[in-house]
């Protein structure tokens, strides 16, 4: 079985939304089965304009491959969050072109 998760936020990066993810993630390799495989694409740490967190832009292990997309840098005012959640959005559609999950889940 393959999953995709797509998240803004995922660890290293802090806040809520990226602790939501990461144990979806480790509640689904606890229970799922044997075979499963998930997919994560979310982005590098970007929090926090002042806050500086490093990551690997890929990870994999034999359930789980991360993808971080570099986002530009943003302040988070409203047309900053815009622009990063676009370029996101784009880099999030050529990931996943012509590749199949059995299940999407988006936070």
């Amino acid at each position: 079985m393959r999953i995709l998760i797509l998240s803004f936020y995922y660890p290293p990066d802090i806040g809520p939304g990226s602790l939501r993810a990461k144990s979806l993630v480790d509640a689904l390799v606890e229970e799922g089965p044997s075979d499963l495989k998930i997919d994560v694409i979310t982005t590098m740490p970007n929090r926090y304009y002042s806050l500086n967190i490093s990551a690997l832009s890929h990870e994999d292990n034999s359930k789980v491959s991360i993808n971080r997309i570099t986002l530009p840098k943003h302040k988070s005012g409203m047309f900053d969050q815009a622009k990063a959640f676009i370029s996101f959005s784009f880099a999030v559609r050529k990931l996943i072109l012509k590749k199949k999950w059995d299940v999407v889940i988006a936070t």
